[in-house]
């Protein structure tokens, strides 16, 4: 049998492309992130330029610096797999919230709370502190940062959490905190940090919110709104308890 070698190497070069493009089609996927909501007062900076007040469908980009007032908070969504709320006096920067494969959040101070969808073989989303790195791939969870300690509680699934110095880990699951000074212990989620991991059940993940008006978007968190205003209520009820007061 005879072969055309023209057309023998032109499937071998149609067949090296279909293998680079399904390469870097698994790599580097990106998805749009955006603030969805926000209230009180809060900036982001991006690149060199300096700090400004957020607005409503601001799209968030990787390096961005996000701080938030007293009593305020921005919520950012990254499709429909990902919502970050960024809680009163808090200061983030976004190190890489685009690519699928590695989203990373540097909380400097403050809380921030996650909802994670069940993320994709390869891809992981995490929180990291001064002192602490909170990895996941599909939970609802709490990052604080505060004098030098972080604390990480658990609402849904499991949470990885490392101490940065020592590299030790620990794995903790849903109703459980950790909390990360000179060591890291485990115990029992409180009060605080259960109402603070219930403003997620009533923030919705909005969908094609880059097509909508601000003032449907306002809509869309009414109900939003209302919850944080009751729960932050009880929080401040809550204020000066130790943790053993605050036991959930």
């Amino acid at each position: 049998m005879k072969f055309n070698m023209k057309k023998v190497y032109a499937v071998m070069m149609l067949m090296m492309l279909v293998s680079v493009l399904s390469v870097s089609c698994g790599k580097g996927k990106s998805a749009s992130a955006f603030i969805s909501f926000y209230s009180g007062t809060a900036t982001i900076q991006t690149a060199n330029a300096q700090p400004r007040p957020v607005a409503v469908q601001d799209m968030v980009k990787d390096g961005d610096v996000i701080e938030t007032g007293d009593k305020s908070s921005v919520i950012v969504q990254v499709g429909d797999e990902l919502l970050v709320r960024f809680e009163a006096n808090t200061k983030v920067v976004v190190t890489s919230i685009t690519d699928i494969a590695k989203r990373e959040i540097n909380l400097e101070k403050g809380k921030v709370l996650s909802s994670v969808a069940k993320l994709k073989k390869g891809s992981e989303y995490s929180v990291k502190t001064p002192t602490a790195v909170a990895s996941v791939r599909g939970t609802e969870f709490l990052t604080d940062f505060d004098n030098g300690k972080t604390i990480v509680a658990v609402g849904k699934g499991s949470v990885s959490v490392v101490k940065t110095e020592t590299k030790e880990e620990k794995l903790v699951d849903l109703g459980n905190s950790v909390v990360v000074t000179e060591k890291i212990e485990m115990r029992g989620i409180n009060q605080v940090e259960t109402l603070e991991l219930k403003k997620l059940e009533k923030t919705p993940v909005i969908k094609d919110l880059e097509k909508m008006t601000p003032e449907d978007l306002k809509k869309n968190y009414e109900e939003t709104i209302k919850t944080d205003e009751e729960i932050n209520d009880e929080i401040e009820k809550l204020s000066g308890m130790t943790y053993e007061e605050m036991k959930a």
